[in-house]
C-alpha cells in the first residue's frame, strides 16, 4: 500500500518543501475541504482544541513530545528541509505539526490525504451520490480483554488489548484492499472503531455488507457472542460538505444505523445462537481461562504456560491445578504478550508460517480466509509491514501504548519476590536473569511500592469527549482531532510513563525515584504497564506510588 503516490498527496510535498503551491487544479475537492483559495502557503499549526497556543513545526516523532507553545513560531525549516521522495508517511511525518494559512487548526497532513480521498470519490464515485461513508464501532471491548484469569493476566491483558488493536488495523486494511482504495481514505482510526471515505462504487457497498457478516460469523465463535463489529456503508451527496450542520447531520445518521445494528447484532447468525449446545467442559477449571468458553473440546486447547494439548494429559490428571486450561487462539496470544515490549514492526502473513508454540494473531480477511500477524519475521513471505509508533519509512504505521515494566527494572527485593511468585504458580525458572525481558507481574509491581506490597489500578476517562465529537462539522476536524488524540494516548503516553517529557516539564517524583533516563540506552521509567490506551480514554495497572 505504501509508498503512496497521489498528485494531491504530492502537493502536500511540494508545500513543505517550497512554503506555497497553487492547487486551482483541484478547486472542487479543496472547496469541499474548506478551502476556497487557489493558492495555499506554509503556516504555524494552532492547537485544534481551542486557545491561541500553536505548535513548534517539527518532525513528527514517538519519542519528542511537541507541546503547544504561547507564541507562533515561523521557522519551518525542520518540516521542509529534510522532506525527498512522496508518500504518504512522509506527508504526515513533516506536514503534522504545520498548517496552511487557509486554516491555521488544520495540519498539512490532515488537509491534503482528506482532499486526496474526497477527489477519487469525484473522480470515481456515482454522479448523484459519489461519496462513502464507511463506519465501524465495535461493542464488547471490555468483556473481551477482561474476561481473564488471575495467573499472568498482565501479558494476557496487553496481548487482548493489543489483539483488538491490530483488528482494526486489520479491517481497514481488507476493505481498502477489496476496494482499491489508498490509506488516505482513512479519517481515522483507534478507541474501537475508524471511519473511511471511499468512492461510491455499487461493489464498494457489496463487498463492506458481506464482510461485516465474515467478521461477525468469526466474532460469534471466538468471543461466544461477547464482542460484534457494527459495520456501515453510507452514500452521500457533496451538498453535505457545505455546511457544518449539515456534515452533523451525516454523521448523526450513520452513528444511529451503527447503534441499530448493535442492537440487532448477530441477526443472521440467530440459529447459530439458538442452537442448543451441551458444555464440553464441565468445571470451571477445564474452561478456557480467557474467554470463559466451554464449548471447546480438550484437543483444541493447550496448557497456558506449556503448550502441551489438553488431551495428551491423562483424564485423571486433568484437574491438577498446575495446568491452566486456555484455547488455540488464547495460548498464541499469551505468548505474544512479552514480545509486544520490545516489538518495532507488525508483520501480516497471508500464509500460516508458524511453528506450534509462536505468538500470533489470527484474523479473517474479506473472502473468508484466514490472515496471520506477528512482531516477528518468519520466513520470506511477508505480505505487509507496519511500523509501531514510527514515520520513518514509507511503511503505513500502527499506533499502540506500549509502555510495560521489565522484569530486569524492577527493584532488587521486588525481583526476588516476583521470582518466588512465578515459581509458585509452576513454572520452572532458575534463576532471575532468565526472565529479564518479561512482563513484571502484579507481585513485582506490588513488591515495587512504598508502603505496602499493593497494586493500584488508574482508569482515566476525558469529559464531554462525546459533546466534541457530536459538534464536529468538517472532515478535516474529525481527522485531526481524532489524530491528535491518538498520539498522545499511544504514543505520548508511553514517553510520559518513562518520564521523559523532553526539556519542557519534569515528572512529578514526590518519592525521589528518578524517573528520568538513568543512562543513554535505558529508561529508569515509571513501575506502571499500560494495559489498554486509545481513543478517549487509557487504563493502566501502576504500583500505588508513581
Amino acid at each position: 500500500m505504501e509508498p503512496t503516490r497521489h498528485t494531491i498527496i504530492e502537493l502536500g510535498i511540494k508545500l513543505l518543501k517550497e512554503r506555497q503551491v497553487v492547487i486551482s487544479a483541484f478547486t472542487e475537492a479543496f472547496s469541499l475541504a474548506g478551502v476556497k483559495v487557489t493558492e495555499l502557503k506554509i503556516a504555524p499549526l494552532k492547537s485544534v482544541f481551542g486557545g491561541e497556543k500553536y505548535f513548534a513545526p517539527k518532525e513528527l516523532s514517538a519519542f519528542d513530545i511537541n507541546y503547544p507553545t504561547r507564541d507562533s513560531i515561523d521557522d519551518f525549516d525542520k518540516v521542509a528541509f529534510e522532506v525527498s521522495g512522496s508518500s504518504l508517511s512522509l506527508l504526515e511525518r513533516f506536514g503534522t505539526f504545520v498548517a496552511t494559512d487557509a486554516d491555521d487548526t488544520i495540519p498539512v497532513y490532515d488537509l491534503f490525504k482528506t482532499v486526496a480521498a474526497i477527489q477519487d470519490c469525484l473522480d470515481n464515485g456515482q454522479k448523484d451520490k459519489p461519496f462513502l461513508l464507511v463506519s465501524a464501532d465495535f461493542s464488547g471491548i471490555q468483556d473481551t480483554v477482561y474476561t481473564i484469569s488471575s495467573k499472568g493476566a498482565l501479558k494476557t491483558l496487553r496481548a487482548r488489548s493489543f489483539m483488538l488493536e491490530l483488528l482494526t488495523e486489520h479491517i481497514v486494511y481488507e476493505i481498502l484492499q477489496v476496494t482499491r482504495m489508498a490509506r488516505y481514505g482513512v479519517i481515522y482510526s483507534g478507541g474501537g472503531g475508524f471511519s473511511l471515505l471511499l468512492p461510491n462504487i455499487a461493489t464498494n457497498a457489496k463487498a463492506i455488507d458481506g464482510y461485516r457478516e465474515v467478521l461477525n460469523k468469526w466474532a460469534l465463535q471466538e468471543f461466544s457472542g461477547k464482542f460484534f463489529i457494527a459495520l456501515d456503508a453510507m452514500p452521500f451527496r457533496a451538498i453535505f460538505f457545505d455546511t457544518d450542520k449539515g456534515f452533523k447531520e451525516l454523521r448523526k445518521s450513520q452513528s444511529e444505523q451503527l447503534d441499530k445494528l448493535k442492537r440487532l447484532k448477530f441477526l443472521r447468525q440467530l440459529d447459530e445462537l439458538f442452537t442448543p449446545k451441551m458444555p464440553k467442559q464441565l468445571t470451571l477449571q477445564t474452561e478456557c481461562q480467557i474467554t470463559r468458553r466451554d464449548d471447546i473440546s480438550p484437543d483444541l486447547m493447550r496448557d497456558r504456560d506449556t503448550g502441551i494439548f489438553m488431551n495428551c494429559v491423562p483424564v485423571e490428571h486433568r484437574n491438577d491445578d498446575k495446568w491452566i486450561w486456555v484455547s488455540e487462539s488464547c495460548y498464541h496470544q499469551f505468548k505474544l504478550g512479552d514480545k509486544l515490549i520490545n516489538a518495532e514492526y507488525v508483520y501480516r502473513y497471508e500464509e500460516k508460517p508458524f511453528k506450534d508454540k509462536d505468538g500470533y494473531l489470527t484474523f479473517k480477511g474479506v473472502n473468508n480466509q484466514d490472515v496471520y500477524y506477528s512482531v516477528n519475521p518468519v520466513g520470506h513471505n511477508v505480505a505487509l509491514t507496519w511500523m509501531i509508533n514510527s514515520w520513518e519509512k514509507s511503511r503505513p504505521t500502527v499506533l499502540y501504548a506500549k509502555y510495560v515494566r521489565k522484569h530486569k527494572h524492577l527493584p532488587e527485593y521486588a525481583k526476588v519476590v516476583e521470582l518466588e511468585a512465578i515459581r509458585s504458580d509452576g513454572r520452572r525458572v532458575d534463576s532471575s536473569e532468565v526472565i529479564n525481558d518479561d512482563t513484571a507481574t502484579f507481585a513485582g509491581l506490588a513488591s515495587s511500592s512504598c508502603g505496602s506490597d499493593l497494586i493500584g489500578a488508574l482508569r482515566m476517562d476525558v469529559d464531554d469527549m462525546g459533546n466534541m465529537f457530536n459538534n464536529i462539522g468538517s472532515l478535516t476536524e474529525l481527522s485531526v482531532k481524532s489524530r491528535m488524540l491518538n498520539l498522545f494516548f499511544k504514543v505520548y503516553l508511553n514517553e510520559i510513563c518513562s518520564g521523559n517529557l523532553c526539556e519542557v516539564l519534569n515528572p512529578t517524583d514526590i518519592l525521589g525515584k528518578n524517573y528520568k533516563k538513568r543512562e543513554a540506552e535505558e529508561k529508569k521509567g515509571r513501575n506502571a504497564s499500560v494495559v489498554y490506551a486509545g481513543g478517549d480514554d487509557l487504563e493502566k495497572l501502576p504500583n500505588v506510588v508513581f
